[in-house]
């Protein structure tokens, strides 16, 4: 028997400034988080939290990532890694592989008339 699939997928709307993933750098055989990098994804991680307040999803059809900032040299690829990481991590979905997400599209609003935000579409 076919599940209902959600025809509302599930929207957040994070006030916060869309931030790429840092690189990890080792030091002495260890990986090091950029600290700046490490405090955003925590807040970025209890925004999430805020707004969700049920079990992590075990399977995601689609996710779509809106990104409005007024930085234009950024890439996209490491802001969606980074959101994915907080979805992650604020039991949002149980893991970002394949097995769990089956596609995942972004757009990047350059503007300097909004306040930055993440607004964040799953649908299941």
């Amino acid at each position: 028997m076919d599940q209902a699939v959600s025809p509302e997928p599930h929207f957040f709307l994070l006030d916060i400034e869309p931030k790429p993933a840092a690189r990890p750098r080792f030091f002495r055989g260890r990986v090091h988080t950029e600290p700046k990098y490490k405090l955003w994804q925590q807040q970025c991680t209890q925004l999430l939290r805020l707004q969700w307040d049920r079990e992590p999803l075990q399977r995601v059809e689609h996710i779509h990532f809106v990104f409005v900032a007024a930085n234009r040299r950024t890439d996209i690829d490491n802001l969606i890694k980074a959101c994915l990481d907080s979805v992650v991590s604020a039991n949002i979905l149980r893991n970002d592989n394949l097995v769990v997400l089956d596609s995942i599209s972004a757009s990047y609003e350059h503007t300097k008339e909004f306040k930055p935000c993440i607004l964040i579409r799953i649908y299941e």
